[in-house]
């Protein structure tokens, strides 16, 4: 493991100065002010603006490092489909296994307190244009959060700086979700958030990570909403599962015997 984490951390641009570090780390109270922030009374345009906010924070604070991860994994649209596709997958699957262990554990069977919500058809189709500000705004927040921690972390080996920068970064990407929400919706988001540092490391591209989780929250908002959202959402995944079986079972068949 620790040979992996040097490989993938060998050409990682770490930031060079503490104080930019600490500024970085400076957007997590400053996250909260923007949360409990309220810009205007509609709140589309307050979620807008909020998100708009947080980019433009981000951007000012630390452009010149997060824009070292905009390249392609494999320089093609392709391969960043399907790393940002296995993200997705990888990202689900560690959120359904903690939701699932708090439920058999703790009968905590809806972390954030949202399953009974509904959405109307005009309302979910306009929240749907937040996704892409949402998406870049909180990817953005995630990358400067976990360059900022590791870079606050000299004393340590590469592989624990990386190991304790993941688990804080993504707990506080996690728990930022539990201020407008249970403080039990922090933990499976953040355990959810592990895989995307780990994909960042990996293919040095933050393109994977804003596009698994704009798909992500599409998902979601698709199964709040009140008229078939609940269903797409399990046909979407039905297909997938499928699609996915199908391949590996083809491939097999496709190989020459030994």
């Amino acid at each position: 493991m620790g040979e992996t984490i040097k490989k993938w951390t060998a050409n990682w641009e770490l930031i060079q100065t503490e104080r930019r570090a600490f500024i970085y780390l400076a957007l997590l109270p400053l996250l909260i002010v923007l949360i409990k922030t309220n810009f205007v009374d509609n709140r589309y345009i307050d979620n807008l603006l909020f998100y708009l906010s947080l980019i433009l924070v981000c951007v000012l604070m630390g452009y010149k490092d997060i824009s070292k991860y905009f390249s392609k994994p494999g320089n093609s649209t392709k391969a960043t489909l399907k790393v940002s596709f296995a993200l997705l997958f990888v990202e689900a699957l560690f959120g359904f296994i903690i939701v699932q262990i708090g439920a058999f554990f703790f009968q905590v069977t809806d972390p954030q307190g949202i399953s009974n919500i509904t959405t109307p058809l005009d309302i979910y189709l306009k929240e749907l244009t937040l996704l892409p500000f949402i998406a870049v705004g909180e990817e953005f927040y995630k990358v400067l959060i976990l360059l900022g921690v590791i870079s606050c972390l000299p004393n340590f080996s590469t592989r624990t700086k990386v190991i304790i920068a993941i688990l804080i970064a993504s707990l506080a990407f996690g728990y930022a979700h539990g201020i407008n929400h249970k403080i039990t919706a922090g933990l499976p988001i953040a355990i959810s958030a592990i895989p995307s540092f780990i994909f960042l490391l990996k293919y040095k591209s933050i393109y994977p990570l804003i596009i698994s989780h704009f798909f992500f929250d599409l998902l979601s908002f698709t199964a709040h909403w009140d008229g078939y959202g609940q269903a797409i959402v399990y046909l979407i995944s039905f297909s997938v599962y499928v699609y996915y079986m199908l391949k590996v079972v083809f491939r097999k068949q496709d190989k020459p015997p030994l």
